[in-house]
């Protein structure tokens, strides 16, 4: 009996099934072959030779019998054959030629896309080194700014000394010499509201003019307020000891100005 191909066999290669036949087409054929031999000896053997002349078969019709059935047999046979080229030309060789080639077409169309994607992968870049630039200036401007504040509120021993001095002339009347120590200042300490304060009251006693040049220096005085350098605190208590009536009415008109 013939059946399908135990775990030792290995199954023929594709290339040997369409010059040779298979074993199933050829044990196929066997056993067609057997059956129409047992037809025909069977026939033979169970029909004997009738009394009757008329109904017994010839050898001739025996013979003929049979050959009909070999060319059926036959035309089964070129059938089965044709039936095998045909499996054969579908083989897993085939098939795996056909994958083959579906996937050279994916590998050709992902190289196609590596230009895109090194595209890509140097704009993220771009953007990441742009990101960081940005994050670095906003640091520099923020140590920038942290900078300017401490030295807008901090007072260097030497110039506070300077400012004391200014102070002690003023209080002691000797405006010229006032006038000169605050003019030096707002040169050297320009953001210092106090000696702009200082540097239009000393220059309009010295002088005895409050126009012009001693109104411009107060403006500067309160630009320098208005920006909070140095602090409100630290003003009041410079200008405390203006108590002057005649001249403190000059230095509260223009500390208003200053906080609108």
């Amino acid at each position: 009996m013939v059946g399908p191909l135990n775990d030792r066999e290995t199954p023929p290669t594709a290339s040997k099934s369409c010059t040779a036949p298979s074993i199933p087409m050829i044990a196929g054929v066997c056993v067609l072959l057997a059956i129409v031999a047992a037809s025909a000896t069977n026939s033979l053997a169970g029909n004997p030779v009738a009394s009757d002349p008329s109904a017994a078969a010839t050898p001739a019709d025996s013979l003929s019998s049979l050959k009909t059935e070999i060319e059926r047999l036959s035309a089964r046979l070129k059938t089965l054959q044709e039936r095998m080229v045909t499996t054969s030309k579908s083989s897993p060789a085939a098939e795996l030629d056909a994958l083959r080639t579906k996937i050279d077409g994916f590998a050709k169309a992902t190289e196609a896309l590596a230009p895109l994607l090194k595209k890509v992968e140097a704009l993220d870049g771009r953007v990441t080194a742009i990101d960081n630039q940005v994050t670095t200036v906003r640091e520099q401007v923020r140590a920038l700014k942290a900078a300017r504040e401490k030295a807008a509120n901090s007072v260097q021993p030497t110039e506070a000394d300077e400012i004391a001095q200014g102070i002690e002339a003023f209080k002691a009347s000797r405006y010229k010499e006032a006038s000169d120590l605050f003019r030096a200042l707002t040169v050297s300490r320009p953001e210092d509201a106090r000696v702009w304060y200082y540097a239009a009251l000393s220059h309009g006693l010295a002088t005895n003019e409050w126009k012009d040049e001693t109104i411009r220096l107060f403006k500067q005085a309160v630009e320098r307020e208005k920006a909070g350098t140095p602090d409100k605190a630290k003003i009041d208590a410079s200008l405390a000891t203006v108590t002057e009536p005649s001249v403190k009415k000059w230095v509260d008109y223009f500390r208003r100005a200053a906080q609108r």
